[in-house]
């Protein structure tokens, strides 16, 4: 009782909250519109007259049917340039909020302040590697994802010796989707069938689940990098800023944790947990996500010496403690997709 009450009284001055408060509102504003042109992407890919005519002596060539190069020109196009404004936005707000931040003096110290000018460079040689290397993972999995789904329906084609022109059809109605959803719209159509039911109805049913799942999907990749973009952009202006002298060496960034009944038990954990700036977390990576759809976020603090105790608090004056853990880590709730399960990476 004590510690929390101690705790709610520092937490809104010391605690890094707020900074990444502001990083989630970028993240959330974007959300719908890379939602919408992921879709976009998804259902960009062509199912050319090769599936048909392979599909018998070369089961290979039949994915290779898909024509993915225009899901991956669309992913470029369409859904990597608001991921990329995304990163810069949230590094804009960081920079800005230099000076204001209530932990400013022991950021800056108490003769050093912001230099006039100085704003979040997207030309920098660090933040052009990551929109390169980010740019490229994006297409890479969700490419591979995609083409991993097309080859196990193919591969089920191939083996019930389904006519080519019924998998040409049905690979049309699923397109886009990953290898899990396709699965599970097959099993979906296989009972409709044998429940007796129309071609025309089973037609409109699998384009309702279709249309279903790829929302999902959209939505589930869209969550996943947009705050992948927004944190790492929080990240490239700390470095900056370190890099200007404006943010002290001794400062170290703390994995922050959203406290709700959503809270998983994957980032449970990994809440409070601190490193050096340029070291990477626990989980592996530099900043969150941790798994898709994760809505983590980290904070900038001083570097933790040891537990605090009640007597720390009694004895010091919670106002002494400028880190806190206000994510209620005892609260483990699922993280999962509507299936129940936790989801695929894509």
């Amino acid at each position: 009782m004590i510690a929390a009450l101690a705790k709610a009284d520092f937490v809104d001055h010391e605690a890094p909250q707020a900074e990444w408060r502001l990083v989630h509102r970028v993240a959330d504003a974007a959300m719908g519109r890379v939602a919408a042109v992921v879709a976009r992407a998804l259902e960009a890919a062509v199912v050319t007259q090769r599936v048909a005519e392979r599909l018998r002596q070369d089961p290979d060539g039949a994915v290779a049917g898909v024509a993915l190069e225009p899901m991956a020109a669309a992913l470029m196009q369409l859904v990597w340039p608001p991921l990329e404004a995304v990163y810069r936005r949230a590094g804009d707000i960081v920079t800005r909020n230099l000076g204001r931040h209530p932990m400013q003096k022991a950021r800056l110290g108490t003769k050093t302040r912001p230099r006039l000018g100085f704003g979040f460079d997207i030309t920098n040689p660090s933040a052009q590697e990551w929109a390169e290397q980010q740019s490229a993972r994006l297409v890479r999995d969700v490419t591979d994802e995609t083409r991993d789904a097309i080859r196990g329906i193919v591969g089920d084609a191939f083996r019930n010796q389904l006519p080519p022109v019924k998998l040409a059809a049905q690979l049309r109605q699923v397109i886009g989707l990953n290898r899990r959803q396709m699965d599970a719209l097959s099993r979906k159509r296989d009972r409709w069938v044998a429940d007796g039911l129309p071609p025309t109805q089973i037609q409109r049913l699998v384009q309702r689940e279709h249309q279903t799942a790829l929302r999902y999907r959209s939505m589930n990749i869209a969550r996943t990098e947009v705050m992948n973009a927004s944190n790492s952009g929080q990240l490239e202006a700390w470095r900056q800023a370190r890099s200007a002298g404006l943010l002290s060496p001794k400062l170290v960034k703390q994995f922050v944790v959203t406290p709700d009944d959503r809270l998983c038990p994957v980032c449970a954990p990994l809440d409070g947990e601190q490193r050096e700036l340029d070291r990477a977390f626990s989980f592996g990576g530099q900043n969150p996500p941790v798994h898709p759809s994760c809505r983590c976020a980290v904070g900038m603090a001083l570097p933790k010496t040891r537990e605090l105790t009640d007597a720390d608090i009694l004895s010091r004056g919670a106002a002494d403690y400028p880190i806190a853990n206000t994510s209620g880590t005892d609260t483990l709730a699922r993280h999962t997709g509507p299936d129940g399960l936790t989801p695929e990476r894509r």
